[in-house]
């Protein structure tokens, strides 16, 4: 599971309503979650790290292979199972 998509659930959102508080698209948002984009750009996944008031930190959505401990730790303690 990606973490915008454990985040979303934790906190009982919508794409569209996660989408308005980082002032992205649903499309993109959607892109980003299911995987069809794989990283953000920097500007986006500060965006994303300042509308989750610092839960989803912008190193983890640029560089997820070197943040895959810290990011399946997150997954762990927010009702997800984490990605392998």
């Amino acid at each position: 599971m990606h973490p915008i998509e454990a985040y979303i659930k934790k906190h009982g959102l919508t794409i569209k309503d996660f989408a308005e508080q980082t002032q992205m698209t649903r499309e993109h948002i959607h892109a980003l979650i299911s995987g069809i984009r794989k990283r953000p750009r920097a500007e986006n996944a500060l965006k994303i790290e300042r509308a989750t008031n610092g839960e989803i930190k912008a190193e983890w959505l640029i560089f997820p292979e070197r943040y895959k401990n810290e990011i399946e730790e997150y997954l762990n303690k927010n009702c997800c199972e984490a990605a392998t």
